[in-house]
This record gives C-alpha cells, sequence and structure tokens, in this order.
C-alpha cells in the first residue's frame, strides 16, 4: 500500500457505538464512574486510620484511570477511519495493565474493613469491590476481542496470493533463471 491509501481522515461513525467493541467502552465507561463514585464515598468517610483512604484512594485511581482510557478509545473509534494496528496494540497493551490493576483494586477493596466503621460503610466498600471486579471482567473480555482483531488484521495483512501464467511455445526453446544460454 501507498502512504496516500493510509491517509487519515475523520468523521463520526455512531455505528461504532452499536458494535460488541462500541458496547464494551460504554459499558466501561459507565461502570469505571460508578467504582469511582463508591471508591470516594468510602474514603472520603471518617474511620479508624488512613488505611480507608490509602486503599480507596488506589480504587478511586484505577477507576478514573480507567474511565478516561475508555472515553479516549471511544473517541478515537468512533472518529477515525483508519485501521492501524500499532495504535491496537498499544490500546491491548492498556486494556492488559487495567484488567491487572482492576483485579488488585477489586481485591483492596474488599480486603479492607474496619470494626470501627458503620455498616453502611462497609456495603459501600463492598458494593466498590464489586464494581471494581465487574470492571475487570469488562476489561478482559474487551482484551481477549481485541487480541482476536489484532491477530485476524495482522494475519490478513501477511495474506498475499501470486498467480503466475505460463504459456508455452513449441516454435522457441523454454529459458529459465539461472540456466546457461546455448
Amino acid at each position: 500500500m501507498d502512504s496516500s491509501s493510509k491517509a487519515m481522515s475523520c468523521r463520526f461513525q455512531q455505528e461504532y457505538i452499536r458494535t460488541i467493541p462500541g458496547i464494551l467502552k460504554c459499558v466501561q465507561l459507565t461502570l469505571s464512574i460508578i467504582a469511582f463514585g463508591l471508591a470516594t464515598a468510602v474514603a472520603d468517610e471518617k474511620c479508624d486510620t488512613g488505611k480507608y483512604k490509602r486503599g480507596f484512594g488506589w480504587v478511586s485511581f484505577v477507576a478514573i484511570f480507567g474511565f478516561v482510557q475508555a472515553l479516549v478509545c471511544l473517541s478515537l473509534h468512533t472518529l477515525m477511519t483508519t485501521n492501524w494496528t500499532w495504535p491496537r496494540l498499544l490500546e491491548m497493551g492498556f486494556y492488559a495493565l487495567l484488567t491487572i490493576c482492576f483485579t488488585i483494586s477489586g481485591i483492596v477493596a474488599a480486603a479492607l474493613h474496619s470494626p470501627h466503621c458503620s455498616y453502611h460503610l462497609i456495603r459501600v466498600a463492598g458494593a466498590a469491590a464489586a464494581f471494581s471486579f465487574f470492571c475487570m471482567v469488562v476489561w478482559a473480555v474487551d482484551f481477549v476481542l481485541q487480541a482476536m482483531n489484532v491477530r485476524v488484521t495482522v494475519t490478513n495483512t501477511r495474506t498475499t496470493t501470486t498467480t503466475t501464467t505460463t504459456t508455452a511455445n513449441t516454435d522457441v526453446p523454454q529459458r529459465f533463471e539461472g540456466s546457461p544460454q546455448y
């Protein structure tokens, strides 16, 4: 392909939001903002020590990072019409990173409990842990779908078909490449 066929063009692609990756991005946005709100609610409460603030600060950071990442990816996919491989590989790396981070934040949120906190606060902390794990599942599914998509794209770009046609003429002796001329 020449460089003119790889030119970047921008237009709003409304149909992307109706695809499975587009729906996953919208679900990622929703779950991340819910996890962020719950983690912030828990971190703002006054409890025994600062371990709630530290632990749910991490959950808040991961949730808002996931929200921003999903928002950027959704914006790029709905505006850009190019199908390059390297941004998809970069996006897939972020998906793997966020899957791991949401796993850790879900474990942190589930492990933080204190007998000195109210029952309501413990329930909100449990909800924050649950939404962190929900985010982890959605990011992992998106990672797997993106990996399959990148694999198909790379395979299709490497596959080439070569067709050769030879005609036999009995009057002229055939010359093959590498054979001596007589």
